[in-house]
């Protein structure tokens, strides 16, 4: 039997995710704004270079992810661990989310939502999100197994890769572009069409 603090932490872990996921999802908008910006800001920059300048600058973009690449290394494995509570909710979960389940409804945009809910299901499982798969068995009205401390990792884990997520949009370029202003955006700038000119050998 689990105690009340055990509890207590998963409904906190629960909600930090919720909220994380929240974050996300708000900087992937914002950095989609900041992107645009800075690509409208680099064009300006850009038409200025001479030739020979552009020529090294294409030459290395199109080997990078224009105003979005990091110093940050990626994410490290997650550490082997027990599977078992998460493959049983995964089971159930696709149970209910299964294409076949549901060939035989006549609304097709309700059978491609069901399709894709499985697939969303399915990318959960292999990425071992309990607390994604927790929300989805919640909205479907099933039963989640008594708390476990494979549960508490397998959330711990999964907003540790939401934090790494939202780190990695706040080191790329257009993002720190957009935080500076007037002068201190323009030398940004242009340390980073140097740094696309020395990138390519």
């Amino acid at each position: 039997m689990f105690t009340h603090s055990i509890a207590s932490k998963y409904t906190k872990l629960l909600l930090k995710y919720e909220y994380l996921q929240l974050e996300l999802e708000e900087h992937r908008e914002e950095h989609e704004l900041r992107k645009r910006e800075f690509a409208d800001a680099y064009r300006i920059v850009y038409t200025s270079l001479v030739d020979e300048q552009k020529e090294r600058i294409d030459a290395t973009i199109a080997e990078q992810s224009f105003g979005g690449s990091s110093d940050k290394a990626p994410a490290p494995p997650l550490p082997i661990a027990a599977r078992d509570d998460l493959k049983e909710l995964y089971k159930k979960v696709a149970r209910e989310t299964h294409p076949d389940k549901y060939e035989h409804m006549e609304d097709e945009s309700l059978r491609k939502e069901k399709a894709s809910l499985f697939k969303e299901i399915k990318e959960l499982y292999e990425n071992d999100d309990w607390a994604g798969l927790g929300q989805a068995a919640k909205d479907l009205d099933i039963e989640l197994p008594e708390i476990t401390s494979n549960q508490i990792y397998y959330i711990e884990a999964s907003i540790e890769r939401l934090e790494l997520k939202i780190e990695e949009i706040t080191e790329t370029c257009a993002w720190k572009w957009y935080d500076r202003e007037g002068p201190q955006r323009e030398e940004y700038m242009r340390t980073y069409l140097d740094a696309l000119m020395n990138s390519c050998p």
